[in-house]
């Protein structure tokens, strides 16, 4: 997978989320990123990818934004739930 399909993937999830379906896409996301990670994918990569998108909807849907920023503690780390850092 490569990282400008990673991110129309996530972005296309973010963009059809609500509140009843947040864990649900947020786990999917999840999901993404680990798959371009196990088909060589880079963290920083990653990360730089999906920072503007989370720039573009932070004033447009704060559901969206923070769907998007959880995402970006996955990659970078900084999710308190371990089960969910994709890289080490």
């Amino acid at each position: 997978m490569r990282v400008a399909e990673l991110i129309k993937s996530l972005e296309m999830l973010a963009l059809t989320i609500d509140e009843k379906d947040w864990q649900e896409q947020f786990k999917k996301g999840v999901h993404l990123i680990v798959d371009y990670k196990n088909c060589g994918g880079g963290k920083q990569e990653a990360y730089d990818a999906l920072l503007p998108l989370s720039v573009k909807y932070r004033d447009e849907n704060e559901n969206q934004y923070d769907l998007i920023c959880d995402w970006l503690d996955c990659i970078c780390g900084w999710i308190g739930n371990k089960n969910f850092h994709v890289w080490d």
